[in-house]
């Protein structure tokens, strides 16, 4: 092997490595939960019925109607149903 391909996997290696350690750092940390996230309302389970979803993700919309991933499974749920 040439120094360049060893240099070039060394260097890929610690990237790697580094991204690795960022990410276990961030979630190393015991956070509690915040208010809005202790009174997130639960979903069914997948083998619940679409009106059983949908009306389970009006609710997750209303308690958190900043967040965008309720409306996108709501949106899913409706598309379902058609």
């Amino acid at each position: 092997m040439t120094p360049r391909v060893l240099i070039t996997a060394a260097a890929s290696f610690a990237v790697a490595r580094g991204a690795v350690g960022l990410q276990a750092r961030d979630r190393g940390g015991h956070r509690r939960p915040s208010a809005s996230q202790a009174t997130r309302p639960s979903l069914p389970p997948p083998s619940a019925s679409t009106d059983q979803r949908i009306a389970a993700l009006q609710s997750v919309v209303r308690a958190r109607p900043r967040t965008v991933e309720g409306y996108t499974f709501l949106a899913g749920a409706y598309a379902q149903k058609v």
